[in-house]
Parts: structure tokens; sequence; C-alpha cells
């Protein structure tokens, strides 16, 4: 007797309505919507039940507002996390079975800073909004920390973007780069610039530098960039270190305040990082929980640290957490990897393996390394 043992994987289906009933709202329930951190990044995720035996086909659409009722960006449609690479207007199709749940989700497009928004969702069918419902978030400071080399809170509502500016001289390097202020307040705003050199906050003379222009009246719900240059002329064959204070001056009620933004400006040539290695402990303090892996810059250009950890997840499986998020560290300065969890692990040692993205390197470094959690 012969036996032949065929192997079948169901990798995916696409289900097509055809047909079907028309979308009764009152049997799609939202069970549970919120902000979640994927990858370090803000992302809207809703979970809806069919009560009916139905199934339907829909579109869901989410806008985020504001304290003060302004909409962070426009409008955008959540999906079925398996049809992300499905191109558009078929990605944004969602269906549904009747007696079953479905989880939708998309990235926010735009930063999102601290503060307390509403989630406005509408479900549509055919161009029809057939049912709204809205929940209020709260985002904490850090929950997001991907996007702390995109954007920085100035002071409440005000942001600007990028947080670290590099200028450089090297072949493909901007000598130019636009710095995004934005007003997401209901107040008027006067905003003043200053650079001045790292290590010597009284020399503003940067010959190399150039900011323009140095002072901006910021109106409710409107950006206005501001010009960063770097002159070859008059810079020396090094790498070199700048800050550009930017301060909100208070006007009624608004609260005034500063943020500094890192400035580099790198030589060309072929870079070279000097870098040290340091302790991995896990740090339950703070409000994540995180294993932390110090690095020190030894060299005269700065790190920008990213990695990837894996280890055995001691909930069940394996995980990869990701850490990092391209932070600068200055050199002379030491900075910190921190893979977060979402809550503490039960006590014991965890070893893991990391993949370190460090500086300008393209290939990463593999650390093994382990944690003890007590």
């Amino acid at each position: 007797m012969m036996i032949n043992y065929v192997t079948r994987y169901l990798l995916r289906v696409e289900v097509s309505v055809a047909g079907g009933s028309p979308v009764n709202p009152a049997n799609i329930k939202f069970v549970d919507t919120g902000l979640e951190s994927v990858e370090g990044r803000a992302e809207v995720q809703a979970v809806l039940n069919n009560e009916s035996p139905n199934p339907y086909a829909f579109r869901l659409r989410v806008r985020l507002v504001n304290h003060s009722g302004k909409p962070l960006g426009p409008p955008f449609f959540l999906s079925h996390p398996v049809r992300r690479s499905s191109p558009v207007p078929e990605r944004y199709e969602c269906r549904i079975f009747g007696k079953t749940s479905i989880l939708l989700a998309s990235q926010i497009p735009e930063p999102i800073l601290p503060g307390k928004y509403t989630m406005e969702f509408e479900l549509q069918s055919r161009a029809r909004t057939l049912k709204k419902h809205s929940v209020d978030v709260e985002v904490k400071k850090g929950q997001f920390p991907a996007q702390q080399s995109v954007v920085a809170r100035i002071v409440g509502d005000i942001q600007a973007s990028p947080a670290r500016i590099e200028l450089s001289r090297r072949p493909r390097g901007q000598r130019r780069v636009p710095l995004k202020l934005a007003n997401w307040s209901d107040q008027a705003a006067n905003v003043k610039l200053r650079a001045y050199l790292r290590g010597d906050s009284s020399e503003e003379h940067i010959p190399w530098l150039t900011v323009r222009p140095k002072t901006i009246r910021l109106t409710p719900g409107r950006t206005r960039s501001v010009l960063v240059a770097a002159s070859t002329r008059e810079a020396e064959d090094k790498h070199l270190y700048a800050f550009l204070e930017v301060t909100v001056e208070p006007e009624k009620t608004l609260v005034g305040g500063k943020k500094l933004f890192p400035i580099a400006f790198l030589a060309p040539g072929e870079l070279k990082l000097k870098y040290k290695i340091g302790d991995f402990i896990f740090d339950p303090s703070g409000q994540y929980p995180a294993a932390a892996l110090s690095v020190h810059n030894e060299g005269d250009i700065h790190l920008a640290l990213d990695g990837v950890m894996e280890l055995d997840n001691p909930f069940g499986g394996k995980a990869k957490v990701r850490g990092g998020f391209g932070r600068w560290v200055l050199p002379g300065d030491t900075g910190k990897i921190r893979f977060r969890f979402k809550r503490i692990p039960p006590p014991g040692s965890y070893p893991v393996v990391m993949d370190l993205y460090i500086g300008h390197e393209e290939k990463p470094m593999r650390l093994e390394r382990t944690f003890k959690v007590e």
C-alpha cells in the first residue's frame, strides 16, 4: 500500500460579498477601540462585532480631534491588518461574516503629541455614513517613542519637526533643512529662535550656520517653516555641532516654554564611529519598564541608536521588541537603547539576541546578553 501525504497551507483568504444584504448599522457594534504602540508609532485599532447572521461590506473612517476641537490632520480609513499591502481603494474595503468579530487598524498619518483627544469613527457604505461612534483617549508622554526623531513638542499644542537636524557636506547630503513649526492651539504665539555652539551657549556667532527668520508669529492652526542652512565656505574639516533654541513667548493664557534642537554638520570623508557598549539591565522604573542597553560615544560624530531585541516571551511564544528609534548620542555622551514592555515580566533570567544599528553603519551588530527581573 502506498500513502501519499499532501500538505497545503492556507495563507490568505479573499472574501467578496456579492448580493449581500444592505448594511444594518444597528447590527455592527464597536466592541473595543483605542490607540496602540506598534513599532513605536501610534496606531488606531477598532474591534467590531456583527450581531447579524448576514455578511456585510463597509468602510470605517476615523479622525482625531484635540481638546480644543481642532482635527489632527485629515480623516483616514482603517483596514484589515492583512490587507495593508493591497492597492487603494480595495485596501479599505472591510468585510465581516455573520456572527463574527474583526480587527481593523491603521497608523496615524500625523505625529500625535501628549494630551487628550477624541476619536470620531464613521461607518460608511456606498459613500453614505450609516453610524458614528466617538471615544476619548489620552496620549501620555513617551507613549510613542518612534516619533521622537520626527516631531518635538515645544509647549502645549505647539510643535516643531524634525526634532534633530543633520546637515552634511557628504555626497547626497543636505545643506538646507526646513524646520516646520506648527501651532495647533487656539491662540497666537510669538516664537524666537537662537542658535549657539555646543558647549558654549554664549557663542551665538556661528560662521557656518544660518537660521532665518529668527522671529515668527504663529497664528492658530497655521504652520511656518524656518530655514536652517550650512555654509561650506566657513566650515572646518571636522564634524560640527550646535543647538537651536526655540522659545515660545506667552500670550494671553498661553504658557511659554523652550526646546533645544541639536544640529549636526558632517564633514566629508570616511565616517569613523567609536563607541563602547555598556551595561544591559532591566529598568522597572518609570511608566514603561524596559531592558536598557547603555552606549557611550567615544568618537567625534553622533550616534543614532536603533535595534531589535528577540527573546522568549514569558507570556508564550517568541517576542521581538524594537528600541532606540534613531535616538542621537552626541560625542562624549552616553545614551540608552530601551526595549520597552507593556508590563513587567515574571521574575527570572532572560537571554536575548539584539541586532543593533549604531550611527551610520549599514549592517547590524549582533549581541547576545541576559537581563534579570527580580
